[in-house]
């Protein structure tokens, strides 16, 4: 990696952190953190969350993509399924889930759930 995309990334990064701060007033924060969990059908469910921020309302589970998309909201859906079952696991442990969202990693913006609801919308961080 050359010296301006290593710029044009640790930038990014600093902006998505900032962003973190600033929206969720984050109390803790798990990365890459290993998720293993049977679903209501009695069906494993495993995987990794790249971001579980936990904030006074409840976890966000935040999952990092780098898909060239051309509608965030859009895109969003093929991966809430997966989103969702990461909620159910994390719920299952005792922890509550205020939400879910995807960090468009190339666009700069997060589009977000809330679990109360059906209430989304696209955010950009940068």
């Amino acid at each position: 990696v050359d010296a301006a995309a290593l710029n044009s990334i640790t930038t990014a990064v600093a902006r998505f952190e900032a962003w973190l701060v600033e929206i969720f007033k984050p109390i803790s924060m798990q990365r890459e953190w290993p998720l293993l969990s049977l679903d209501s059908n009695g069906t494993v469910v495993s995987g990794m969350a790249d971001l579980i921020v936990h904030t006074s309302e409840g976890a966000w589970i935040v999952d990092h993509k780098s898909d060239v998309v051309e509608d965030p909201v859009q895109a969003f859906l093929k991966y809430e399924l997966q989103l969702q079952a990461y909620a159910d696991a994390i719920a299952a442990t005792g922890t509550p889930v205020a939400g879910v969202a995807v960090h468009w990693v190339r666009r700069g913006e997060v589009v977000m759930k809330w679990v109360r609801g059906d209430s989304m919308k696209k955010v950009n961080v940068s």
